[in-house]
Protein backbone atom coordinates (compact mmCIF):
# COMPACT_ATOMS: atom_id res chain seq x y z
CA UNK A 1 0.00 0.00 0.00
CA UNK A 2 1.37 3.35 -1.09
CA UNK A 3 1.23 6.65 1.08
CA UNK A 4 -1.85 7.81 -1.34
CA UNK A 5 -3.54 4.87 -0.94
CA UNK A 6 -2.74 5.28 3.23
CA UNK A 7 -4.26 8.54 2.96
CA UNK A 8 -7.30 7.59 0.66
CA UNK A 9 -6.94 10.10 -1.98
CA UNK A 10 -5.32 9.89 -5.85
CA UNK A 11 -1.71 10.43 -7.37
CA UNK A 12 -3.18 13.55 -8.74
CA UNK A 13 -4.50 14.81 -5.71
CA UNK A 14 -4.03 18.68 -4.57
CA UNK A 15 -2.62 19.75 -1.41
CA UNK A 16 -6.33 20.82 0.28
CA UNK A 17 -7.06 17.07 -0.36
CA UNK A 18 -4.25 15.37 1.09
CA UNK A 19 -4.76 17.92 4.22
CA UNK A 20 -8.30 17.27 4.60
CA UNK A 21 -8.19 13.32 4.03
CA UNK A 22 -5.27 13.17 6.67
CA UNK A 23 -7.08 15.24 9.51
CA UNK A 24 -10.06 13.01 8.79
CA UNK A 25 -8.22 9.75 9.16
CA UNK A 26 -5.88 11.20 12.25
CA UNK A 27 -9.20 11.91 14.25
CA UNK A 28 -10.62 8.36 12.98
CA UNK A 29 -7.45 6.40 14.37
CA UNK A 30 -6.54 8.85 17.39
CA UNK A 31 -5.62 6.45 19.95
CA UNK A 32 -7.91 8.02 22.53
CA UNK A 33 -10.70 8.21 20.11
CA UNK A 34 -11.08 4.84 18.46
CA UNK A 35 -13.03 2.05 19.81
CA UNK A 36 -10.87 -0.57 18.85
CA UNK A 37 -7.52 -2.11 19.28
CA UNK A 38 -5.35 0.84 20.46
CA UNK A 39 -2.13 -0.65 19.16
CA UNK A 40 -3.67 -0.63 15.68
CA UNK A 41 -4.28 2.54 16.78
CA UNK A 42 -1.36 3.73 17.13
CA UNK A 43 0.52 2.03 14.53
CA UNK A 44 -2.15 3.09 12.14
CA UNK A 45 -1.65 6.75 13.19
CA UNK A 46 2.00 6.37 12.45
CA UNK A 47 1.55 5.15 9.23
CA UNK A 48 -0.76 8.56 8.48
CA UNK A 49 1.59 11.05 9.57
CA UNK A 50 4.38 9.15 7.93
CA UNK A 51 2.44 9.45 4.43
CA UNK A 52 1.20 12.74 5.61
CA UNK A 53 4.86 13.88 5.91
CA UNK A 54 5.68 12.70 2.50
CA UNK A 55 2.73 14.14 0.30
CA UNK A 56 2.55 17.48 1.86
CA UNK A 57 5.74 18.44 1.16
CA UNK A 58 6.30 19.26 -2.93
CA UNK A 59 9.79 18.54 -3.03
CA UNK A 60 9.07 14.68 -0.99
CA UNK A 61 6.58 14.28 -2.60
CA UNK A 62 7.89 14.52 -6.20
CA UNK A 63 10.86 12.58 -5.29
CA UNK A 64 8.56 9.90 -4.06
CA UNK A 65 6.42 9.90 -7.37
CA UNK A 66 9.86 9.38 -9.50
CA UNK A 67 10.14 6.31 -7.02
CA UNK A 68 6.46 5.21 -7.55
CA UNK A 69 6.87 5.75 -11.68
CA UNK A 70 10.33 5.76 -12.19
CA UNK A 71 11.39 6.73 -16.38
CA UNK A 72 12.03 3.26 -18.60
CA UNK A 73 15.59 3.77 -18.63
CA UNK A 74 15.89 2.92 -14.55
CA UNK A 75 15.43 0.02 -12.79
CA UNK A 76 11.96 -0.41 -11.62
CA UNK A 77 12.01 0.66 -7.94
CA UNK A 78 10.21 -1.63 -5.23
CA UNK A 79 8.59 0.25 -2.51
CA UNK A 80 8.81 -1.34 1.09
CA UNK A 81 6.47 0.44 3.72
CA UNK A 82 8.78 1.15 6.66
CA UNK A 83 8.80 -0.95 9.69
CA UNK A 84 6.62 0.41 12.24
CA UNK A 85 9.59 -0.43 14.89
CA UNK A 86 11.15 2.18 17.64
CA UNK A 87 14.28 2.69 15.71
CA UNK A 88 12.20 4.40 12.71
CA UNK A 89 10.07 6.18 14.51
CA UNK A 90 9.46 6.77 18.45
CA UNK A 91 5.83 7.41 19.11
CA UNK A 92 4.79 8.46 22.53
CA UNK A 93 2.07 10.69 24.00
CA UNK A 94 4.53 13.91 23.90
CA UNK A 95 5.73 13.70 20.13
CA UNK A 96 2.61 12.90 19.02
CA UNK A 97 0.63 15.49 20.28
CA UNK A 98 3.04 18.24 19.39
CA UNK A 99 3.09 16.92 16.20
CA UNK A 100 -0.98 16.47 15.93
CA UNK A 101 -1.03 19.94 17.10
CA UNK A 102 1.17 21.53 14.75
CA UNK A 103 -0.56 20.22 11.97
CA UNK A 104 -4.19 20.69 12.87
CA UNK A 105 -6.25 23.42 14.00
CA UNK A 106 -7.67 22.45 17.32
CA UNK A 107 -7.34 19.18 19.74
CA UNK A 108 -10.64 16.58 19.51
CA UNK A 109 -10.27 15.34 22.96
CA UNK A 110 -12.69 13.55 24.63
CA UNK A 111 -13.94 16.66 26.56
CA UNK A 112 -14.30 18.97 23.47
CA UNK A 113 -16.24 16.08 21.87
CA UNK A 114 -18.85 16.04 25.28
CA UNK A 115 -19.17 19.95 25.20
CA UNK A 116 -19.84 19.53 21.31
CA UNK A 117 -22.67 17.05 22.11
CA UNK A 118 -23.98 19.38 25.06
CA UNK A 119 -23.94 22.35 23.31
CA UNK A 120 -26.27 20.96 20.63
CA UNK A 121 -28.27 19.00 22.90
CA UNK A 122 -28.64 22.96 24.45
CA UNK A 123 -29.32 24.35 20.65
CA UNK A 124 -32.10 21.86 20.19
CA UNK A 125 -33.81 22.42 23.71
CA UNK A 126 -33.43 25.98 22.79
CA UNK A 127 -35.49 25.56 19.32
CA UNK A 128 -37.76 23.13 20.93
CA UNK A 129 -39.08 25.61 22.76
CA UNK A 130 -39.11 28.39 20.68
CA UNK A 131 -41.61 26.46 18.52
CA UNK A 132 -43.86 25.46 21.71
CA UNK A 133 -43.70 29.58 22.90
CA UNK A 134 -44.62 30.52 19.03
CA UNK A 135 -47.66 28.02 19.24
CA UNK A 136 -48.77 29.07 22.70
CA UNK A 137 -48.83 32.69 21.29
CA UNK A 138 -50.62 32.10 18.09
CA UNK A 139 -53.62 30.26 20.62
CA UNK A 140 -53.62 33.07 22.83
CA UNK A 141 -54.36 35.41 20.00
CA UNK A 142 -56.78 33.37 18.02
CA UNK A 143 -59.15 32.83 21.23
CA UNK A 144 -58.58 36.95 21.80
CA UNK A 145 -59.98 37.09 18.40
CA UNK A 146 -62.78 34.15 19.23
CA UNK A 147 -63.76 35.86 22.19
CA UNK A 148 -63.86 39.40 20.72
CA UNK A 149 -66.38 38.02 17.98
CA UNK A 150 -68.35 36.64 20.43
CA UNK A 151 -68.34 39.75 22.30
CA UNK A 152 -69.32 41.87 19.34
CA UNK A 153 -72.05 39.28 18.05
CA UNK A 154 -73.64 39.30 22.26
CA UNK A 155 -73.70 43.71 21.95
CA UNK A 156 -75.23 43.71 18.17
CA UNK A 157 -78.32 41.33 19.77
CA UNK A 158 -78.18 43.04 23.28
CA UNK A 159 -78.79 46.33 21.00
CA UNK A 160 -81.23 44.84 18.29
CA UNK A 161 -83.76 43.42 21.31
CA UNK A 162 -83.81 46.70 22.90
CA UNK A 163 -84.57 48.42 19.52
CA UNK A 164 -87.28 45.91 18.77
CA UNK A 165 -88.63 46.74 22.27
CA UNK A 166 -89.10 50.00 22.13
CA UNK A 167 -90.47 50.11 18.46
CA UNK A 168 -93.24 47.46 20.00
CA UNK A 169 -93.57 49.63 22.87
CA UNK A 170 -94.27 53.00 20.79
CA UNK A 171 -96.49 51.37 18.56
CA UNK A 172 -98.40 50.03 21.62
CA UNK A 173 -98.47 53.47 22.53
CA UNK A 174 -99.40 54.75 19.28
CA UNK A 175 -102.48 52.32 19.31
CA UNK A 176 -103.75 52.65 22.49
CA UNK A 177 -103.76 56.41 21.71
CA UNK A 178 -105.59 56.11 18.38
CA UNK A 179 -108.69 53.58 20.06
CA UNK A 180 -108.68 56.57 22.29
CA UNK A 181 -109.01 59.09 19.39
CA UNK A 182 -111.69 56.57 17.88
CA UNK A 183 -113.76 55.95 21.15
CA UNK A 184 -113.74 60.12 21.94
CA UNK A 185 -114.75 60.64 18.15
CA UNK A 186 -117.90 58.27 17.98
CA UNK A 187 -118.73 59.68 21.13
CA UNK A 188 -119.02 63.16 20.59
CA UNK A 189 -122.16 63.39 22.22
CA UNK A 190 -120.78 63.79 25.79
CA UNK A 191 -121.37 66.52 27.89
CA UNK A 192 -118.27 69.04 27.53
CA UNK A 193 -118.44 68.90 31.75
CA UNK A 194 -117.79 65.13 31.73
CA UNK A 195 -114.97 64.18 34.33
CA UNK A 196 -112.08 62.56 31.73
CA UNK A 197 -110.49 59.27 32.95
CA UNK A 198 -107.64 57.97 31.12
CA UNK A 199 -107.69 54.78 32.82
CA UNK A 200 -110.82 53.76 30.73
CA UNK A 201 -108.58 53.62 28.12
CA UNK A 202 -105.05 52.85 29.27
CA UNK A 203 -104.81 50.91 32.28
CA UNK A 204 -102.14 51.97 35.16
CA UNK A 205 -99.93 48.54 34.58
CA UNK A 206 -99.76 50.30 30.89
CA UNK A 207 -98.82 53.86 31.88
CA UNK A 208 -96.53 52.84 34.44
CA UNK A 209 -94.82 50.76 32.09
CA UNK A 210 -94.62 54.03 29.75
CA UNK A 211 -93.69 56.28 32.67
CA UNK A 212 -90.93 53.89 33.92
CA UNK A 213 -88.97 53.15 30.55
CA UNK A 214 -89.21 56.74 29.04
CA UNK A 215 -90.30 59.52 31.55
CA UNK A 216 -88.91 58.94 34.93
CA UNK A 217 -86.39 61.72 34.04
CA UNK A 218 -89.45 64.09 33.02
CA UNK A 219 -91.53 64.16 35.99
CA UNK A 220 -91.03 63.22 39.42
CA UNK A 221 -93.75 60.61 40.03
CA UNK A 222 -95.90 58.66 38.22
CA UNK A 223 -99.64 60.42 39.38
CA UNK A 224 -97.64 64.11 37.48
CA UNK A 225 -96.97 62.03 34.73
CA UNK A 226 -100.18 60.43 34.56
CA UNK A 227 -102.33 63.59 35.29
CA UNK A 228 -99.88 65.79 32.18
CA UNK A 229 -100.99 62.89 29.96
CA UNK A 230 -104.76 63.29 30.62
CA UNK A 231 -104.47 67.02 30.02
CA UNK A 232 -102.39 66.84 27.08
CA UNK A 233 -105.31 64.26 25.51
CA UNK A 234 -108.12 66.34 27.31
CA UNK A 235 -106.97 69.47 25.70
CA UNK A 236 -105.59 68.44 22.23
CA UNK A 237 -108.30 65.52 21.40
CA UNK A 238 -111.47 65.75 23.44
CA UNK A 239 -112.52 69.04 23.46
CA UNK A 240 -111.16 69.57 19.84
Amino acid sequence: MNYYEILGVSKTASYEEIKSNYKTLVKKYHPDLYQGDKTFAEKKTQEINVAYDILSDSNKRAKYDLELNPPDDINTYNYTPPKYTTSNYNYDDNSYSNNYTSKTSSHYTSRNIQNNYTNSYNNNSQYTNDIFVNKLKVSIVTVFIVLLAYLAIFLVTIFQYNSYKKHNTINRINENLTEINTHIDSNNTSSSNEEFNINDYISDSDLRQIYYEYYTNTFDNFSEFKKALSEYIKTYTYYE
